[in-house]
């Protein structure tokens, strides 16, 4: 309870990683609070443990009537219009599964990992 209640957004922390660990924290102090009481705990405790103090002006200016993903979506909007470095971009890495059944296949035969390793290179320097 107190965790949550004295959280901060670090000098390191996108708003993202921010915002999972308020939820996460909350979750864990009131797991039988209403969606109305954590969405109102989670949008006051965002807007007041932000490090930009323009961006909590914005969105108390901006986000008054929006609930917490709202307000956390207008923050981001803000903090890529604003050019803020603590935006982390996301990305999905996609296998391939055939390779990932070779490799599988290698590792239950008892082949040493530097040949793994090595066709690892190899298939990376393909496709570059």
């Amino acid at each position: 309870m107190r965790r949550f209640d004295a959280r901060r957004q670090n000098e390191n922390e996108t708003l993202m990683e921010y915002e999972q660990a308020l939820r996460m924290l909350h979750r864990k102090g009131w797991p039988t609070a209403t969606i109305e009481q954590r969405d109102a705990a989670l949008k006051r405790s965002f807007e007041e443990g932000l490090l930009s103090n323009e961006m909590t002006q914005f969105l108390r200016l901006h986000a008054r009537d929006s609930d917490f993903t709202e307000t956390v979506t207008k923050a981001r909007k803000f903090a890529e219009a604003s050019g803020n470095p603590r935006i982390k971009k996301t990305f999905t890495i996609v296998e391939d599964q055939s390779q990932k059944a070779n490799q599988v296949n290698a590792i239950e035969t008892g082949v040493r990992l530097e040949t793994t390793f090595g066709g690892f290179r190899k298939n990376h320097a393909e496709r570059n």
